[in-house]
């Protein structure tokens, strides 16, 4: 009986120890991110080869947003690239990047249709949130 009675003032004692940390970092509330586009154009350009065309597809942005850093992804070369855009004290950005190029050969005898995408990314911390937009039909003008 002594066991049973010594063992439930241990329990009680260590309950009524156990209080919650009013300063823990896992109470604060996370910061959401913010991402506004204001405007994304897509246009096409062409350079002019002797046989040949390369047609660039390049996308100009312009919003805002409270991120620490955002990105926009170009598919330039074959190889995977994150562009940084800058973004200034009023969490403003304007910019244009190239998205992606292709070289083609022969020169086509029509116009070439091209549909293309690229990902957003935008950081606050620890935080991460992406997209992707779209650029609907354009074309290549030989």
């Amino acid at each position: 009986m002594k066991t049973k009675g010594l063992c439930l003032i241990i329990l009680l004692a260590a309950l009524n120890s156990c209080t919650e940390l009013k300063y823990s970092s896992h109470n604060q509330p996370l910061k959401k991110i913010e991402l506004k586009i204001y405007n994304s154009y897509w246009f096409t350009k062409t350079d002019k080869l002797t046989h040949a065309i390369v047609g660039h597809v390049n996308l100009a942005i312009n919003g805002k947003t409270n991120a620490e850093r955002f990105t926009v992804r170009g598919y330039g070369d074959g190889i995977i690239t994150d562009h940084d855009l800058k973004i200034d004290t009023n969490g403003l950005f304007n910019d244009t990047i190239e998205i992606s190029f292709n070289y083609i050969s022969p020169v086509p005898d029509q116009p070439i249709a091209k549909d293309s995408k690229t990902l957003l990314k935008a950081y606050l911390g620890s935080e991460m949130i992406d997209s992707t937009i779209y650029s609907g039909p354009l074309q290549y003008k030989k």
